[in-house]
């Protein structure tokens, strides 16, 4: 499956700008717990919530893209220039705001993990934190991201 390079992002605070996953205590993918005692985020490339609406991937250096399965938000208008899908693929890549892509193919996995509500996900710039209200993807770098779920969205 082909995938476009994006990231997610979490709400952290202005202190974890630019620390990178070694300094976050994440390795190869496997959450680490850190000198202070407290547990690093996952570092899931591919992910969907517990309601299983929502799913998404991640890769290095910054990107992040979720897909929604069902949702009663009105997606911007579709571009002359999308021949495909589009307003069901949020995307953040490298320093560009986040944004709703065209798309041709999904992210949507049955057998990806379940990032659980209140868990995080980092994977290069990019975090993602999970909530029972959505899911929210920024990279930590530019601050740009999205907040995605059933009723509504937001990019910056």
């Amino acid at each position: 499956m082909a995938l476009l390079a994006a990231g997610c992002g979490s709400d952290d605070s202005p202190s974890d700008k630019g620390t990178t996953q070694e300094q976050q205590g994440i390795s190869g993918g496997i959450s680490q717990t850190s000198k202070s005692g407290a547990s690093a985020p996952e570092a899931y490339e591919s992910f969907q919530l517990p309601s299983k609406n929502i799913a998404c991937a991640m890769g290095k250096p910054a990107y992040a893209r979720c897909d929604v399965r069902q949702k009663t938000f009105t997606p911007p208008a579709k571009p002359a220039s999308c021949p495909l899908d589009f307003g069901s693929a949020v995307a953040v890549q490298g320093k560009r705001p986040g944004a709703f892509i065209c798309i041709g193919d999904t992210v949507m996995n049955p057998a990806a993990p379940v990032l659980q509500y209140g868990q995080r996900s980092a994977v290069g710039f990019v975090v993602c934190k999970s909530s029972a209200a959505g899911i929210t993807c920024r990279n930590k770098q530019t601050g740009h991201g999205f907040f995605l779920a059933r009723e509504k969205f937001r990019t910056f």
